[in-house]
């Protein structure tokens, strides 16, 4: 089998509706604290300043960054799974893990979203998806070197059946 790449295009409107939330209420927040006998104009500001901090870490994690997705195989006939990351015209692989680390597939829907996070509560997580919510998000259960952990990431049927049939 040779390399498979995948590289979804998603719209991220509800990241963008949550980007542009937090930056509304941040303004609001410190327009309020500019009111003249405003009691506690710091407090306002504080959470204003919280809401803008907020509002770049959406950015920065979810608006500014894609994901491709590569099932590379190795010279001993094996795969792994590369993921590199797209942030403007930085280009970085953020992760690789041979296929025979991951133990199991499960796709993320709204009914058994808590139930996930519930089980895998006390792994690391690491979130390669981009966005907040999609229809093709799916967990992915790993244990490298003793150390459970679980991945977050984008799929489609082919990439699916790659990383369940190797």
């Amino acid at each position: 089998m040779n390399m498979y790449e995948y590289a979804p295009k998603v719209e991220k409107k509800l990241e963008q509706l949550v980007l542009s939330g937090f930056l509304i209420l941040g303004a609001l927040l410190y327009g309020g604290s500019l009111i003249p006998q405003m009691p506690f104009p710091v407090v306002l500001q504080l959470l204003s300043f919280v809401c803008f901090v907020i509002a770049i870490i959406v950015a920065s994690k979810l608006l500014l960054c894609n994901y491709v997705y590569r099932m590379e195989p190795r010279e001993d006939g094996e795969y792994d799974l590369i993921i590199v990351e797209h942030c403007g015209k930085r280009v970085t692989v953020v992760c690789r893990i041979e296929r025979s680390a991951i133990q199991e597939v499960t796709h993320i829907t709204p009914e058994n979203r808590r139930a996930l996070s519930k089980q895998h509560a006390k792994k690391t997580a690491y979130r390669y998806a981009g966005v907040l919510f999609a229809p093709n998000l799916y967990l992915l259960s790993c244990e490298h070197h003793g150390e459970p952990f679980v991945l977050y990431i984008l799929a489609d049927e082919r990439l699916l059946s790659m990383i369940s049939t190797l």
